[in-house]
């Protein structure tokens, strides 16, 4: 499934897109977050009951409207349903950050 977001979203993709950077000045880029968000998606779809450990969060997005339309037309390229708000919560269905579950 990993796979199959990256190259569906890879041509919407440019190197010029909008970044922005975490607390640790490492890049999160329009890709990062758009396979993270297919990703999840089809886990969360198959695997309803478990939660997800992921690296980004929504929040930065949630406050840059630039990049966040960038992610919701790379993720549109698979999905083309997805809204600003289906791409955020699939975003932050990766925001488990304990033990428990089936692992």
């Amino acid at each position: 499934r990993a796979a199959t977001a990256a190259r569906l979203v890879a041509p919407s993709v440019s190197l010029a897109s909008t970044q922005m950077s975490k607390a640790d000045l490492s890049p999160v880029t329009v890709a990062d977050f758009a396979v993270q968000a297919l990703v999840l998606e089809g886990l969360r779809a198959a695997f309803p009951q478990d939660r997800i450990c992921a690296e980004e969060s929504a929040a930065g997005l949630q406050s840059n409207a630039v990049l966040l339309g960038q992610v919701v037309r790379a993720v549109q390229s698979a999905i083309p349903t997805a809204t600003p708000d289906d791409v955020c919560e699939w975003i932050d269905y990766g925001a488990f950050r304990g033990a428990g579950g089936r692992y």
